[in-house]
């Protein structure tokens, strides 16, 4: 998906982020027993520093809490913004470019069941179908402006126009190597 969409779409559709609770009680300690985890401690401005990384992603805890980022793509920002995108596509053609709304569909479905088998804090598939019927509603509530005519006019039409097999590589680069998920960097 191309940036300029991206942003026309976070920019329409503002919505809040999914926080999966309990992030600050990951024992990054623990971690390091697990297959691929690599876990260092070091101490930065007197601060003891514990980081864990698997694949692209860092688990970063300090004192004030524990962050992650991912240096290929961050699938919770990837998960919000395919929801996003998925329900601007609902509204935008609700009965006809019926591809392009499965391939969104099916993306947010992979991308969630990604995201449930490898997340280090509890996180189901009802928690997320929560997220995504929460939105729905929001989406629902907004009144139709003329952005989101232009929206539907031209960034849906051109991700439409990359084709099914682009939009599916797309998501399979993204969950190519299991790792946990994590909102950072977001675009």
């Amino acid at each position: 998906m191309r940036l300029p969409l991206l942003a026309t779409l976070l920019a329409l559709i503002a919505t809040p982020s999914f926080a999966q609770s309990g992030a600050n009680d990951i024992d990054l300690d623990a971690l390091a027993k697990q297959p691929g985890f690599t876990v260092t401690k070091k101490v930065e401005n007197g601060e003891e520093i514990v980081e864990a990384r698997k694949a692209s992603v860092t688990l970063r805890k300090a004192s004030k809490g524990v962050t992650g980022s991912d240096s290929k793509s961050a699938v919770l920002c990837a998960w919000q913004i395919y929801v996003a995108v998925k329900l601007a596509a609902d509204v935008c053609f609700p009965d006809s470019h019926a591809e392009l709304r499965q391939d969104l569909t099916d993306a947010v479905g992979r991308i969630k069941r990604f995201i449930v088998a490898n997340s280090l804090t509890p996180v189901t598939d009802a928690d997320l179908d929560a997220y995504v019927q929460h939105e729905a509603q929001q989406a629902a509530k907004r009144p139709r402006s003329a952005s989101v005519t232009e929206l539907c006019s031209g960034s849906l039409k051109e991700l439409e126009d990359e084709g099914h097999a682009k939009r599916r590589s797309e998501v399979d680069d993204l969950l190519a190597e299991p790792r946990p998920p994590v909102m950072n960097p977001c675009l």
